[in-house]
């Protein structure tokens, strides 16, 4: 900016605040589009240019403001603003005809120079002539000199200069002139400093004490992340028929209010509403020349963006509540002149604003017919979000415009807030009296659409069940390639036969229909065989980790009342003191007397999974076979699985996530292969794993993948699947590295409603917001987001997902338990539907978009966990008084637990309560951070200040620092600090007990594989988890004594490097590569 310098003879007039931001916001290389704001006249009749002209200079006489000048005036601080002083209106007039394509590209091409403050013309004026009678009039006003209603006050002057110019003397306009922009200006500096400026001062600040603009905010659910600012730079319509308007009048009359104040109101309610906020930060944009009248009709900068807190207390009427509105609104307009951003700078920038002024309307002066088209561009000056409510001259209502910027809203989405809106209107013209959270956001067509997410229900073109079609694949494809693992191969043929033998076995031992097995085997094919051979037998399978502690595994097979537990020979001997009958595969026995036929019912039981409880007791979900049926027939179907032959199942089946490869692939008649927990643990083994058996289908935790995923020789099928917790953008990015055509899914779906119920079909290069959507639900499935009454939330309202249909299950073997997570459906009092936790919204294109838990359950690695029910165990151990969990920042890092101590019981308690912890959950559920605290801290309102202990959790961890004593303790510290979200690691402190855990492993060892060029196993870091013994033992077996010490110092270094000093080090290499070529050649 080259700014004229002035001295003080002429000092002209500071900025106003409303003009320094405005000034503030132009980009560097600001365009005129940018910089002014434009208005567009279409003229009929036979205009005389050169009395035109004339109009012009005589609307620059009254408002000499309109060309001021941009300057420094020495003593002065800042910008000053200085009236030119010129007597011309700089218009320039194209008399010749042109088409109307013709004019806008002149247009545009005007709007597309460059704009430099206090060098560019504040306002520029162009005549086009359309044909003989026909004129086109386009008017620019630089930003920083004029707001919004400046446009029409110019307009509506230059219309009463053009006909004063030839009128007869008696029958031209009063002599009256306005009040200028200079005039307030003056007038304002003087009263920011009179003797209520103290007073202003405290309502502002009081107003808004406390309040920040990044919580308080209403933010709508489909607000974009983008970086850049978001300014409004769209606009769209909202129509409505004359009755609504005029019913619109009539209530606001009844209530005792403008018309304005009543939309107003509304529009904070629905952002309050959807926003979940019940007090909020938003924005009025208020034209001080209605509170003066001298100043009325004045060209200049007289809207001001006062910030306002709104209240919305859920249970107010809206009627008291607007009343109570209007008062806070007519506050604001006493005090306006005293608002600067100064006082509160934490809520200075509302995203979010309402606007209410006068439309411009078409006119005849001067035996012209005057007609405006829409204003150039979008005024919403520092909005990213503005409602744009037009009056006529009789205050009736003229339009109402949304504003939006299109870097953070679809334009699907503005349109849904806008009908919304409309909706409001409509309840609230039905029901003033009703409270604010009973107001219906939802119109009928909104609602129907929605519904129409869930398909119709559908009969199954085959209802064979799962055990009957596996078992007709030994007759229809006997030799096609059924199951493997890392020791064996079976055909359809073989894996029957199998089944049989030890179905036979367990008929020997009395079991039958109703029976219940379990089974604590590890991911084998003997595991699918038992399972099946249950099925057989018309028994059922419960599912466990040996990896669990014994008595949460006893706790379970107890619960299910198990006949049976099967386990493999390595577990066996913990279960010799146990009541229940304990068997390897191999003692159970086989047999080949023949079996009765299958006779699989809909409503046996197929299988029994176990959940964590928030009462601290686990609760066992009974799935019946027609809701697996359903399931694996319709995720087959969405999923495309037909088209894979060679599945891979990675994950437990002791949580549902490993059913979709293990049915989907038994369904289809396709190759289910086994992964070891090596091959699951080890990037390479995994990679080797894919391909050694052409695996083509995968489902998998996304945490998980991303850690398998960290290494050079990553590969990835064609069909990838992830569930259990939420998806990172990051790990997609990956994956479309990795392989551009991999077709991935999101899939959702809790053990209560059999393994899945909604799918989405991620794109490569989708954002965050794909990550988390469900577009698809499964058919016979019943999905809905509903809010606290049970009614359907309406599109961007948080509310709570329910699930119906199909595939809900039986029930828990707690009927206890069913009470309160299972409802009558508001939909269909003869459903039920399941209340999962999980908080949603709807989207505008009619997707489901997941928001996180209502309750204290999260998702650690695929595994659903009850917070409560860590908590109940630590307060189950002797000497503690007080526990808390908390999810650590992010899901790799597990668990926070925090424990206030009984008195006098503090020493060894931490120990004790980890062993304790370990002996009853399994090792998901075991806090990687425990810490003992004298108190917890709380909040202002007495509640424990959750972000306050994380917080406290990160600077405990960063104080263990036994510092590296070489260069590879340095690099191995380095690295598991980074996996571990730490600043730094002691090279004595447990990577485990600091939060470490199989996945974080598996990034581990692949980093040291790449840094250190040399080979490791995962059991290595297993076996010396501390920085010091993992180096020790790395030392111990390097070929070459010294070499892995010197190769971690050249990593040391060259992480020390500038970027600068990187490239030059790298071209170095590159042109002794070449010369040693040159050289061989």
């Amino acid at each position: 900016m080259n700014e004229v310098t002035m001295d003080a003879q002429d000092p002209g007039f500071a900025l106003a605040p409303e003009q320094q931001r405005v000034l503030e916001q132009l980009p560097n290389t600001a365009t005129c589009g940018e910089a002014m704001r434009w208005l567009t006249v279409l003229i009929d009749g036979e205009l005389d240019p050169q009395r035109l002209q004339l109009a012009l200079d005589t609307l620059l006489a009254q408002q000499p403001m309109l060309l001021a000048r941009l300057v420094k005036v020495a003593g002065f601080h800042g910008l000053r603003q200085v009236a030119s002083g010129a007597g011309r209106f700089p218009l320039t007039v194209r008399t010749g005809e042109q088409g109307g394509e013709q004019v806008q590209a002149q247009i545009e091409e005007s709007m597309g120079r460059a704009f430099v403050a206090g060098e560019s013309e504040s306002v520029q004026a162009a005549l086009y002539r359309l044909a003989p009678q026909q004129w086109q009039l386009v008017l620019g006003i630089a930003r920083y000199g004029a707001d919004a209603q400046s446009l029409r006050l110019l307009l509506e002057h230059l219309q009463q200069a053009y006909a004063a110019a030839s009128a007869p003397e008696d029958e031209a306009p009063g002599d009256e002139t306005p009040g200028e922009f200079a005039q307030y200006l003056e007038w304002r500096s003087e009263v920011v400093l009179d003797e209520d400026a103290s007073s202003a001062r405290a309502y502002w600040q009081q107003h808004l004490q406390g309040v920040q603009a990044d919580i308080a905010t209403p933010w709508l659910a489909d607000r974009g992340a983008s970086g850049e600012t978001g300014v409004a730079d769209a606009r769209l319509s909202l129509t409505l028929t004359p009755a609504q308007g005029d019913a619109l009048q009539r209530l606001a009359e009844q209530l005792g209010q403008p018309l304005a104040t009543l939309l107003q109101g509304a529009w904070w309610l629905l952002l309050g509403r959807l926003g979940g906020l019940e007090q909020t930060l938003v924005g009025v944009r208020h034209d001080s020349r209605e509170d003066y009248d001298y100043f009325a009709n004045a060209v200049g900068v007289f809207e001001k963006n006062l910030p306002l807190c709104v209240s919305l207390p859920a249970t107010q009427p809206f009627n008291e509540w607007l009343a109570a509105l209007a008062v806070r609104l007519e506050e604001h307009r006493t005090w306006q002149e005293y608002w600067a951003p100064e006082l509160t700078p934490e809520a200075a920038r509302p995203a979010y604003g309402f606007t209410a002024g006068q439309a411009p309307t078409a006119g005849h002066a001067g035996g012209l017919a005057w007609v405006v088209s829409q204003s150039a561009g979008v005024q919403a000056d520092g909005f990213e979000l503005l409602l744009q409510v037009r009056l006529q001259d009789d205050r009736r209502l003229a339009s109402i415009d949304l504003c939006y910027a299109r870097s953070r809203y679809a334009p699907a989405s503005a349109t849904a807030l806008l009908e919304q809106y409309g909706v409001l209107l409509a309840s609230i013209l039905a029901t003033p009296q009703s409270p604010l959270a009973r107001l219906s956001l939802l119109g009928h067509v909104e609602e129907q659409r929605l519904l129409a997410i869930n398909p119709a229900m559908q009969a199954l073109p085959d209802n064979r069940y799962l055990p009957q079609r596996i078992a007709d694949l030994a007759v229809a494809t006997p030799h096609a390639m059924a199951l493997t693992d890392a020791h064996e191969q079976l055909s359809y043929e073989q894996l029957h036969a199998r089944v049989e033998r030890l179905a036979g076995g367990l008929k020997a031992r009395g079991l039958g229909d109703g029976s219940m097995v379990a089974l604590a085997l590890p991911r084998s094919v003997d595991l699918v065989i038992a399972m099946l051979a249950a099925w057989r037998v018309g028994a059922a399978y419960l599912p466990l980790d040996a990896q669990w502690p014994q008595a949460r595994q006893a706790l379970m097979l107890e619960q299910a009342g198990a006949t049976l537990l099967l386990t493999d020979a390595a577990h066996l001997s913990a279960w010799q003191e146990a009541p229940h009958t304990v068997l390897t595969v191999a003692e159970l026995g086989q047999s080949s007397a023949p079996l009765a036929g299958l006779a699989t019912r809909g409503n046996d039981v197929a299988y029994v999974l176990f959940t964590s409880g928030s009462t601290g007791v686990p609760k066992g979900v009974v799935i019946e076979h027609r809701q697996l049926l359903n399931y694996t027939a319709q995720a087959s179907q969405a999923l495309g699985l037909e088209q894979c032959r060679h599945v891979g199942l990675s994950s437990t089946v002791a949580a549902d996530l490993g059913n979709t490869a293990l049915f989907g692939a038994l369904f289809n008649g396709a190759a289910l292969h086994v992964a070891s927990d090596e091959q699951m643990q080890d990037g390479v083994l995994f990679a080797e794993y894919l391909q050694r058996h052409a695996i083509d289908c995968l489902k998998i935790v996304p945490s998980h993948l991303a850690a398998l995923l960290d290494t050079e020789r990553a590969t990835l099928p064609r069909t990838l699947i992830l569930g259990g917790e939420p998806i990172a953008a990051p790990l997609i990015e990956r994956i479309a590295r990795v392989r551009g055509d991999c077709r991935v899914f999101n899939h959702y779906g809790p053990t209560e409603a059999t393994v899945g119920v909604m799918i989405h079909p991620l794109t490569l290069d989708g954002g965050a917001d794909d990550c988390s959507a469900l577009s698809q639900v499964l058919g016979n499935n019943r999905v809905y987001v509903l809010d606290a009454d049970l009614r359907l939330a309406p599109v961007g309202m948080l509310g709570e997902l329910y699930l119906g249909g199909a595939q809900l299950c039986r029930g828990y073997l707690d009927a206890e338990a069913d009470g309160q997570a299972f409802i009558q459906s508001p939909f269909d009092p003869a459903q039920r539907l399941y209340r999962t936790g999980d908080l949603a919204r709807y989207r505008a294109d009619g997707a489901i978009q997941l928001h996180g838990r209502r309750d204290q359950q999260v998702k650690v690695r695929g595994f659903r966990i009850e917070l409560a029910e860590i908590e109940a165990e630590l307060l189950r151990l002797p000497g503690v008084a007080e526990a808390l969990v908390l999810p650590a920042a992010s899901a790799e890092q597990g668990l926070l637990a925090f424990v206030v101590a009984q008195p006098g019981q503090s020493v060894g308690l931490l120990d004790a309560a980890r062993s304790g912890l370990s002996a009853r959950l399994p090792s998901v559920m075991v806090p990687a951070h425990l810490q003992l605290i004298e108190q917890f801290p709380r909040l202002a309102n007495g509640k424990i200040d959750r972000k306050a202990l994380q917080q406290l959790a990160g600077a405990a961890a960063n104080s263990q620092d036994a510092a590296p004593r070489d260069g590879l303790e340095q690099l191995l510290a380095t690295r598991m600090a980074q996996l571990l979200g730490l600043e730094r690691i002691g090279i004595d402190r447990d990577f485990f007990a600091a939060g470490g855990h199989s996945l974080l492993v598996i990034k581990l060892v692949a980093g040291i594989r790449k840094l250190l060029q040399c080979e490791i196993h995962p059991g290595l870091v297993f076996d010396h988890p501390t920085v010091a013994s993992l180096a020790s033992a790395l030392k111990a077996v390097e070929s070459s004594p010294g070499q892995l010490e010197k190769m971690a110092q050249v990593r040391l270094r060259m992480d020390a490097m500038s970027p600068e000093e990187k490239a030059r080090l790298t071209e170095q290499a590159r042109q002794q590569q070449a010369a040693r070529v040159a050289q061989g050649n």
